[in-house]
């Protein structure tokens, strides 16, 4: 799913990049400009937009980090700084070509790094925290398109990108181990190493 989510995504970069068929940062200047958000609405979506600024990440990922380090020690702990380094990718997609508004860096970052939060929520058992904490993820993206930052597709790719790198840094982080009772009816023998 991560590979097919980032295929996705390269191929949206490379269509708006190579072909211009996507409108870029010139066009989305008027994109929200011609409606006005009512104003609890307009609050709404400055205050989502904050959750992923880069001094509220300052706060963000270290408090994740320690929460992750009280779940599982260092493999958890490790989980919301790698799904924050996907802002290397956004930057590095944005400045390759200033004209593309593609991808969201909000969508992604929220959607890694609060998926991460979120995640770790539901491993300790906080229902209420994971739900609410996914629920700003998801809507990170919508609500930059909706307050006229991005174009629609902007936001998705963003969530794309967002959703495969949080899912990477879970295959990274979680441990697997080999489910016994499923080995010893299959015949097979555990290999420890």
């Amino acid at each position: 799913m991560a590979a097919a989510l980032t295929g996705m995504t390269i191929g949206l970069w490379c269509l708006a990049r190579f072909t211009r068929m996507m409108p870029g940062q010139r066009e989305l200047n008027g994109f929200g400009a011609a409606r006005r958000l009512p104003r609890p609405v307009e609050v709404g979506a400055r205050a989502e937009a904050f959750l992923a600024e880069p001094l509220t990440a300052l706060v963000t990922v270290p408090v994740i980090t320690v929460f992750g380090w009280s779940q599982g020690g260092l493999r958890l702990a490790a989980l919301a700084p790698l799904s924050g380094s996907v802002v290397v990718i956004t930057t590095a997609a944005k400045r390759a070509d200033p004209e593309i508004s593609l991808p969201s860096g909000h969508a992604a970052y929220a959607l890694a790094v609060l998926g991460s939060g979120s995640f770790l929520f539901w491993r300790a058992g906080a229902w209420p925290g994971s739900v609410s904490m996914a629920a700003v993820a998801v809507a990170m993206g919508p609500v930059r398109a909706l307050d006229g930052s991005h174009h629609p597709m902007d936001a998705v790719a963003g969530n794309a990108i967002g959703l495969a790198w949080l899912l990477g840094a879970l295959l990274i982080v979680t441990p697997r181990q080999p489910d016994l009772d499923v080995l010893r009816a299959s015949g097979a023998k555990p290999v420890m190493l």
